[in-house]
């Protein structure tokens, strides 16, 4: 058993989720015993029910929480999709918001279930991000799925059996109820359990792009952190006019 878990809350059509992947790695792999460290990957949806894209959920929800009209909610969608293509090119990554079409991410997070089996998640995680995000390849169709996670180092039949069938909802379920415990609630989400000395702090803030400098400098105790942005830092990339708006 590894010194320390580390569960990560991810839903494979959020690109703060993207984002956040790349900084955990980067922390990780600054962390000298990175050896001891397992990271636990754990389903996460946005939307449980149907089929739609980062965008279309962020301007129903900038709409219901903020009472924008939907014109001004999808200015403000463009700014926060600007901020977050930024913030990605930033880590290396390419983010193409127009090709992110809409999906039910439900079977693609199976697909992660049949590749933990196999112990290539991480690989799995990061190639299905990189085709949706980047490539704007359909991560709803199975067919697409199974070539993906067979890309990774899953035997191309067994993927493909899993892709057509219903493997592993179980354990998709299972996640979703667990997101839904205390504090489980954000996506990403980085509960850290067992912590060792100078790794719990230190990879929340790095993978919330903290400085790497905290490696190494955090308390001996579990800690839960997310790599979710603060309340204040999420309404800055609000533009103030539309944060005051009123649906007229």
């Amino acid at each position: 058993m590894s010194a320390m878990e580390v569960e990560v809350f991810v839903d494979l059509i959020c690109p703060h989720s993207y984002i956040a992947v790349r900084r955990l790695d980067a922390a990780l792999a600054e962390f000298e015993d990175r050896a001891d460290v397992e990271v636990i990957w754990r389903s996460f949806q946005l939307d449980t029910r149907r089929e739609r894209s980062f965008e279309q959920i962020l301007v129903e929800s900038v709409m219901r929480n903020h009472r924008m009209s939907r014109a001004e909610a999808m200015d403000v969608a463009v700014h926060v999709q600007a901020t977050l293509t930024d913030a990605a090119a930033r880590e290396g990554l390419a983010y193409h918001p127009v090709t992110a079409d809409p999906v039910n991410t439900f079977d693609a997070h199976r697909m992660l279930h049949l590749a933990a089996e196999h112990g290539v998640c991480d690989a799995a995680v990061k190639r299905i991000q990189q085709a949706y995000f980047a490539e704007g390849m359909a991560i709803g169709d199975p067919e697409t799925l199974a070539m993906l996670v067979a890309g990774v180092g899953v035997d191309l039949d067994e993927a493909r059996s899993v892709a057509l069938g219903d493997d592993y909802s179980s354990d998709v379920l299972d996640d979703r109820t667990r997101r839904r415990e205390p504090r489980r609630r954000r996506c990403p989400l980085l509960p850290l359990r067992r912590a060792i000395r100078g790794v719990g702090r230190a990879i929340g803030a790095m993978a919330a792009g903290g400085d790497a400098a905290l490696l190494g400098a955090a308390a001996c105790a579990p800690v839960t952190v997310s790599s979710h942005q603060s309340r204040a830092r999420r309404s800055s990339i609000i533009p103030s006019r539309a944060r005051t708006s009123k649906r007229g």
